[in-house]
């Protein structure tokens, strides 16, 4: 268990690092900004189509985020030889636990900050800001399970292109 809750420590400092969490929330304001364009033209549906319109932004901006950074930090790994030097002490199950659980504080954390902004947004016009709350809930659910799919197809295949195509 403390092995796991390095690898996690680990995983999610190297993430971090790489500071493709702050690009794609960069992505995701000017998202929401369009967005709120777009709903100043619809007329009469405008909280609805601002609401339906960033939460389908969000999670454009969130797989665009995991996508790349999943995909490539483990191929960095691999073309590294990191990997080699975790799985020789360590089962290999554990490693991927480990990035599985990172990503998904990663995800976790990307979600809270885009449902703050859209509550924030959503203040401004008759909507209920609580359904950024629900939509974000249900994304989060989502991610978890592309987390898993983009891992499994990351375990299996041996490039990282054909990985990225396959996810």
């Amino acid at each position: 268990m403390q092995t796991l809750i390095a690898f996690t420590k680990l995983n999610f400092v190297k993430i971090v690092r790489e500071r493709s969490l702050w690009g794609a929330l960069l992505l995701l304001r000017v998202l929401l900004g369009a967005c709120l364009f777009l709903s100043i033209l619809s007329l009469g549906e405008g909280p609805r189509v601002l609401l339906n319109a960033a939460l389908s932004s969000i999670e454009i901006s969130a797989l665009l985020l995991l996508i790349f950074s999943l995909t490539f930090g483990f191929y960095e790994d691999k073309n590294g030889r990191m990997m080699e030097i975790y799985l020789s002490c360590f089962p290999e199950y554990i490693y991927t636990a480990a990035k599985y659980i990172s990503y998904a504080i990663l995800s976790l954390i990307y979600l809270a900050s885009a449902a703050i902004l859209l509550y924030l947004l959503l203040l401004s016009s008759p909507a209920n800001g609580w359904q950024a709350w629900a939509g974000a809930y249900s994304l989060f659910l989502k991610m978890l399970l592309f987390i898993g799919v983009n891992l499994l197809f990351c375990s299996l295949l041996s490039s990282a292109p054909l990985a990225l195509l396959n996810t």
